[in-house]
């Protein structure tokens, strides 16, 4: 049994007569996590000028969650009770200050809040306390998988996919798979509604484990295991894309979805110190995909996007345009793409799990064919809206 049980309380009070106010101020903390338990205090006194009217303010203000097995609340409570007519003083930020209260008065508010629970290792937690080991082989050497799955309206969109590629990246990189797709399934729907259901963007991470620090990896050894959320928009962004042309310094299994990203990070950051979006890598004058994401190109007609190698990842929103492209009945080819032919598209496209399709209008400064998206994208932006609002 796995539970999160925290919540914070600021009670203040003021009571004043005709010369000074007195404040007290209180703060209480208490958070449980697993076997774990963490208390925080803090309390402060203080004084407010002269009020021109005698008060007494009670101030009662609760947020946080609580999640024991299936069964989950999110909710922050205030309430303000003040008796005897005139202001009431006390002061815990501006919130509460001059607030008339002319007679008795009881407010509450109920309400959800936006919560960060993460799961590590049979436990969720707020994802600001979630610690691994400093000998993890993740933090040592990047030795781990990872999948970005996004979800709209509390569900995970292509999870199957996605968690079949992730079976592959751990296939690959030997990383014994902790969990059966059902576990998998649970835990990531665990994640999805201690978050508040909606539209987030799940981060999963695997890596192979906590072990003193040798590059061959020890034959017993646990995986260490984490699933977080972010906010995340509905999928439907138009907004055209700048993007920079860079040589893939990258290693020669791309297709791995590895959390050994330093080449993917320098690249990336090449494009937003240019003010661009998205660095689109070249290896042997062919075009192999976005340092984050995957590439499409329309030219004579025909759309292109290079195939799937080892030389780039095989993005599940790619496959998903591919075949949308199919539903559309636009001719597709999965077929090398020449940088010069690259610059020379009527249309490029980049994709990604939470970038969903977006349109590229400028390469290393140039525009792309008329310098707005184009007609090819207009009917795949059609099919993807429908099937989202299906899924949804």
């Amino acid at each position: 049994m796995s539970s999160v049980f925290g919540f914070a309380i600021i009670l203040s009070s003021g009571i004043a007569a005709r010369g000074n106010a007195g404040i007290l101020a209180c703060e209480f903390t208490f958070t449980s996590v697993s076997d774990g338990l963490f208390y925080v205090f803090n309390g402060n006194t203080g004084r407010q000028g002269r009020p021109p009217h005698q008060v007494l303010g009670i101030h009662f203000r609760f947020s946080g969650i609580l999640a024991i097995d299936d069964r989950d609340f999110a909710v922050a409570f205030s309430v303000r009770i003040s008796m005897a007519p005139g202001r009431v003083v006390p002061k815990i930020g501006s919130q509460y200050r001059n607030k008339n209260t002319r007679e008795c008065a009881r407010n509450g508010i109920l309400r959800i809040i936006p919560m960060n629970i993460a799961y590590l290792n049979g436990v969720h937690t707020p994802l600001e306390k979630a610690c691994v080991s400093v000998l993890d082989r993740g933090f040592l050497f990047g030795d781990g998988v990872y999948e970005v799955i996004p979800v709209y309206g509390g569900k995970g969109f292509l999870l199957d996919r996605h968690l079949t590629r992730l079976e592959n990246s751990l296939a690959a990189t030997r990383i014994e798979n902790p969990h059966t797709r059902a576990q998998w399934e649970a835990l990531i729907d665990g994640v999805i509604r201690r978050n508040g259901g909606g539209n987030q963007g799940i981060y999963l991470q695997v890596t192979r484990g906590s072990a003193p620090r040798l590059h061959a990896f020890p034959k017993d050894i646990s995986p260490t295991v984490l699933i977080s959320s972010q906010p995340l928009a509905i999928p439907l962004d138009t907004t055209p894309a700048k993007v920079i042309t860079r040589s893939d310094i990258r290693w020669e299994r791309c297709d791995i979805k590895s959390t050994s990203l330093i080449g993917n990070v320098l690249l990336r950051q090449e494009s937003t110190d240019a003010g661009c979006l998205e660095t689109i890598l070249v290896r042997d004058g062919q075009v192999k995909e976005g340092a984050a994401s995957n590439v499409f190109i329309v030219r004579g007609g025909r759309v292109m996007t290079p195939p799937a190698t080892p030389a780039l990842l095989g993005g599940v929103t790619r496959k998903f345009v591919i075949e949308l492209c199919a539903t559309a009945n636009l001719p597709l080819d999965e077929t090398d793409i020449p940088e010069d032919m690259l610059r020379d598209a009527d249309e490029v496209w980049i994709t990604g799990s939470l970038m969903g399709i977006l349109p590229v209008i400028e390469i290393d400064g140039s525009p792309v064919g008329i310098g707005r998206p184009g007609p090819f994208l207009e009917r795949i932006y059609t099919l993807f809206r429908r099937y989202w609002q299906d899924f949804t």
